[in-house]
């Protein structure tokens, strides 16, 4: 999985340089300061785009800015300025001094949504005066929210001979505030899934609107699968009381991916005798057998997870309702093989990045036992779109990089204190059973013989996890050794004879940063990643003769009580390499959490433990450890003891409303000079009941909703701030954002809206209101001269320069009776370009209720005010979408019913296309039921 822990103390180490990286938009640096204003350039409006993590209306430290969105500027009579956000977000308009103008920002990506409102932030409709320096607007995606101290699961592995009550799925005590050691194995409280319900996983995904954690079927030596086999994912949700642990939650098999290979394993759990210790067809299926890692998709729409033994990518759909998902038909898709791949290519680890799914593999070069110079690792990205991968990784690097002492034992840990850092192969010297260098090596395959199976230190690599840092990636490699071999489990050699105390392993993973190019990423290098270089530069272990994150290690017994700078080799102990692969990172966070082995400095208690440290991803030293289980029991001990990290992070808060205006043309249309009217009481009515607010000195007001909602937002007229006004007209123009939604019901104005999922917050819930008798004013479209636009009214088909529609339904309905149409957009191929932003809306003329609307392809959409609306995104020159929808006809509904649909896109200035049919409505047939009897 891939997001952080939040850090209560800074670790030591030092940021040797910071620099902005350009590509992508994103901020290498890890800590940059918010710009303060200076004198504001006259004939300037001026602002920054940022993502707003955690959603509380205001750039925070680590909250990068956001490039390639459109902001333009609109006077009352024309287009003033258009810009393009910067790398870093920002962006400056040019507009003469004491001009009043609407700063809208268009452009943003399926994946992004305009941020809530606050003090540091605007939505992406703005009205200010030049000169202003502070039209900044926030924007989210709603996949990387999460609460400020959110409860943290990971994997812990029992042996085959532990009962099935053991606990193998496990939260933090104090979730991910958890930075002070605890010196016990998880009590009651803390269990979530038992072996004999899941037995060993290892991938863990988080469905926030089910409140379902997911974990896949993972093959580890002297441990079973559960009840699903090789291929299972299962569910686990909280019982009664609504929370994880204490002993009631709810665990069940949700899927089961085909063809995930053979279970290797003899016996059921928990395992009689001693069959379980042998396990040598265990030993040959690990990173073979079973999944790899597991994530949910951003939008909560799906789930992923590689299929070891075919070496796919399977999507499986979350379908059925939020609170109890059904999985839908499966897709696999190969993982490409990079080029010149050394031995086969082994894909395992997952990460989530707007929108776009990354799969972490390595070439193993397994069996060739001749070092590990032709060993890679790589990472692929999927577009989900089209279920393709891109045929090149947007990662590689070798694995021949060195990597200190795997374990420092007997007099190699009195050798630490004295020999300097070049030394690695005297403290721990290569060749035979002796061999504790950490250096990676060839995948071993052999079978369960004596001076394989049995040695402590073979560091194989497996790409386990990919966590991203704002736009930079952190790399999880787990120790494949760890999981064949086991802790103190007794194994038998060549000859059968039993050993109970051989099979002892020290695992070595590790845990590496790699930074943004304009093309991909390239993996650190000497401690030095985007312009920061850490204190781990020139120690001797990592690419380049360093390491980023250098505080992944563990000192031993004889090497804790010495003095010395943290990090320095003078001091630097057991064991230098300690990751187990698992990763967390939460956007806007300074740290990520890795499982680990021995987390925790102390006595004989942590030698055989595991945990989590958080490592800061500014200074690459540590922030906090935690440890999950001690050494009694022992569990795994030092090998790989605990598997993947997840956060279990609740939706999005998900914000509607806008303004309350002063439309003095009585054009339905928000434009620059038009004042919002402050002292409104505006009611939201729901299933929860009713809410009120009163508009600001802007006249803007909010609400806070839940997801998938149907609300009604109303305003009575009689009160004294709206005296003398009426509404203006409604969904005027094609630009949902700027027009009016309020619809006059007696004395009541309302506007109904119906949510998205979490984190879709809408400010395009307008109220606009004129001066009784003012007439109404013709809408015009602003271009670079204003003009007015008059569309040309047609039947069922439409077209502009870029665009066109169609609408196809049935000629008549009956009154009572539902009907479904279906709306089709087009981008002209003569048009020669792609259209941007494409929105498609649908007005209800009043007659017609909404029934359901077709979201096909993820596409999402919006009701409210009579209408629905569908953001369709980027369309290529050529490409078609359509949308479908059912209504139902009011039992009182007559004569001629006029539906119109109207596409747009952003291109320029707005281009739009309109497509207006009729129905005719006739009486239901009455039916006369025969004479019987």
């Amino acid at each position: 999985m891939a997001r952080i822990g939040t850090a209560e103390r800074r670790g030591q180490g030092g940021l040797r340089g910071m620099s902005l990286l350009g590509a992508a938009g994103a901020l290498s640096a890890a800590v940059f300061a918010v710009p303060v204003s200076a004198a504001i350039p006259p004939g300037t409006i001026s602002g920054t785009a940022f993502r707003d993590y955690n959603a509380n209306g205001q750039r925070d430290a680590l909250e990068p800015g956001q490039a390639g969105l459109t902001v333009r500027a609109y006077s009352a009579a024309a287009l003033v300025d258009t810009r393009t956000t910067a790398a870093d977000g920002s962006y400056s308009l040019t507009v003469p001094n004491g001009t009043a103008v609407r700063v809208e920002v268009a452009g943003l990506p399926a994946f992004l949504t305009s941020g809530p409102h606050g003090s540091g932030s605007g939505t992406t409709v703005q009205f200010v005066t030049s000169p202003t320096d502070t039209a900044n607007v926030g924007v989210l995606n709603a996949g990387e929210y999460c609460q400020a101290n959110p409860t943290i699961v990971t994997n812990c592995f029992a042996v085959s001979s532990e009962p099935s009550t053991a606990k193998v799925l496990v939260k933090l005590h104090d979730g991910e505030n958890s930075r002070t050691p605890a010196t016990g194995s998880p009590d009651a409280n803390d269990g979530v899934a038992m072996a004999g319900q899941i037995g060993a996983t290892w991938g863990l995904g988080y469905q926030a609107s089910s409140d379902s954690v997911f974990s896949a079927a993972y093959t580890k030596r002297h441990t079973l699968f559960g009840p699903g086999g090789a291929g299972a994912i299962y569910r686990s949700a909280p019982g009664a009381d609504g929370f994880f642990g204490g002993g009631d939650d709810v665990t069940s098999i949700f899927a089961t991916v085909a063809n995930a290979g053979t279970n290797p394993h003899p016996g059921t759990n928990p395992e009689v005798g001693d069959a379980w210790r042998t396990d040598a067809a265990g030993f040959r299926a690990v990173g073979k057998v079973g999944l790899g890692d597991l994530d949910v998709s951003e939008d909560g729409q799906d789930l992923y997870t590689v299929n070891l033994n075919t070496r796919e990518l399977i999507r499986i759909p979350l379908g059925g309702t939020a609170a109890a998902p059904t999985p839908g038909a499966q897709v696999a898709v190969a993982v490409p093989t990079p080029f010149a791949c050394a031995g086969p290519a082994r894909p395992f680890g997952l990460g989530l990045h707007d929108g776009q799914v990354y799969v972490g593999g390595i070439c193993s070069d397994e069996g060739s036992f001749t070092g590990n110079g032709s060993m890679t690792a790589y990472v692929f990205r999927f577009d989900p779109s089209s279920n393709t991968f891109a045929p090149t990784p947007v990662l590689d690097f070798g694995l021949n990089y060195p990597r200190g002492c795997a374990d420092k034992d007997g007099t190699a840990q009195a050798n630490a204190t004295i020999d300097p850092p070049g030394n690695y192969e005297t403290i721990c010297p290569p060749g035979g059973l002796s061999n504790h260098l950490a250096n990676w090596h060839p995948w071993d395959d052999a079978a369960n013989e004596l001076g394989v199976s049995q040695r402590d230190v073979y560091p194989e690599p497996m790409f386990t996890d990919i966590a991203f840092d704002r736009d930079q990636l952190v790399i999880g490699l787990r120790d494949r050794h760890g999981d064949q071999v086991g802790g103190n489990n007794g194994t038998f050699d060549i000859a059968g004879g039993f050993d109970q105390f051989s099979g002892y392993s020290v695992s070595a993973g590790d845990v590496l940063r790699a930074c943004a190019t304009a093309s991909g990423w390239n993996i650190e290098q000497n401690a030095s990643c985007g312009g920061v270089t850490t204190a781990g530069d020139n120690n001797s272990q990592g690419p380049g003769n360093g390491e980023f994150y250098f505080s992944d290690y563990h000192r031993s017994l004889g090497e804790q009580g010495l003095s010395g700078p943290v990090g320095s080799d003078a001091t630097d102990g057991g064991h230098d390499e300690i990751s187990s692969g698992g990763l967390l990172q939460i956007p806007g966070r300074p740290g990520v959490a890795v499982t680990s082995i021995t987390p925790v400095q102390g006595g004989f208690d942590t030698l055989f433990s595991g945990g989590v440290m958080w490592l800061n991803n500014t200074t690459g030293a540590r922030d906090g450890s935690y440890q999950v289980y001690a050494s009694s029991p022992t569990l795994f001990g030092k090998a790989n003891g605990l598997g993947d990290l997840e956060a279990l992070c609740q939706g999005a808060p998900i914000e509607i409303g806008n303004r309350v205006w002063s439309d003095t043309n009585n054009n339905g249309i928000q434009e620059p000079g038009e004042a919002g009217i402050s002292g409104v009481v505006v009611a939201l009515v729901g299933p929860s009941g009713n809410q009120t607010t009163t508009t600001d000195s802007s006249g803007t007001y909010y609400f806070t909703v839940k997801p998938a909602t149907t609300y009604t937002i109303r305003i009575d007229k009689s009160q004294s701030a709206l005296t003398g006004l009426t509404t203006s007209p409604v969904i005027a123009g094609s630009n949902m954002a700027i027009d009016s939604n309020g619809v006059m019901n007696g004395n009541l104005v309302t506007s109904s809206v119906t949510t998205g999922r979490a984190g879709a917050n809408d400010h395009t819930i307008d109220f606009g209101f004129a001066k009784v008798g003012t007439p109404v004013t013709p809408v015009v479209v602003l271009t670079g001269t204003p003009a007015p636009v008059t569309a040309p009214l047609v039947s069922a088909l439409a077209k502009s320069a870029l665009l066109g529609i169609t609408k196809v339904g049935p000629p008549t309905a009956q009154r009572t009776g539902t009907f479904s149409y279906s709306i089709t957009v087009r981008v002209l191929a003569k048009s020669g370009v792609a259209a941007t932003n494409v929105v498609v809306r649908d007005v209800l003329p009043i007659g017609l209720t909404l029934v359901s609307k077709n979201q096909a392809s993820r596409i999402r959409a919006h009701v409210r005010a009579g209408g629905i609306s569908w953001n369709l995104g980027t369309m290529q020159r050529g490409e078609s979408k359509t949308v479908q929808v059912t209504v139902r006809v009011a039992a009182n509904a007559s004569g001629k019913l006029v539906n119109v649909a109207t596409a747009s896109a952003s291109n320029g200035a707005p281009v739009t296309a309109k497509a207006t049919t009729t129905i005719k409505i006739v009486p239901r047939p009455v039916v006369t039921p025969p004479v019987t009897g």
